[in-house]
């Protein structure tokens, strides 16, 4: 089930939404990504631009193996990091997400 969602706030794709699900979820342009970003804008990695993880009420945010940087709320991420709901994940010069999440340590679905 949807843990949370991606939104695209500026770049191609501006205004569309995009869920995530329990676990891993690899970011990038490829339909073979769970998050497939494929808007338009080629400064996305194909394939593991980042990825955000869920497991028991918290997410966390790290760059994959793309080139270009992915940027928590205008940080550089070094490595994992923790991702607080409504923050914004910059993915290139062109594009940038809101993160929301549903589930936290209050809710989810294994409590319904």
């Amino acid at each position: 089930p949807v843990v949370g969602w991606l939104v695209v706030l500026r770049g191609p794709g501006k205004g569309r939404s995009l869920t995530l699900g329990h676990g891993m979820n690899l970011i990038g342009r490829s339909e073979n990504q769970r998050v497939s970003v494929n808007f338009g804008d080629p400064l996305i990695s194909g394939e593991d631009h980042a990825k955000i993880m869920y497991e028991d009420g918290e997410f966390y945010i790290s760059h994959g193996s793309g080139k270009n940087l992915t940027k928590l709320n205008g940080k550089i991420i070094p490595n994992m990091v923790e991702l607080p709901t409504k923050s914004l994940i910059q993915l290139s010069k062109n594009t940038t997400l809101a993160f929301i999440a549903l589930c936290d340590n209050e809710f989810d679905w294994s409590k319904v």
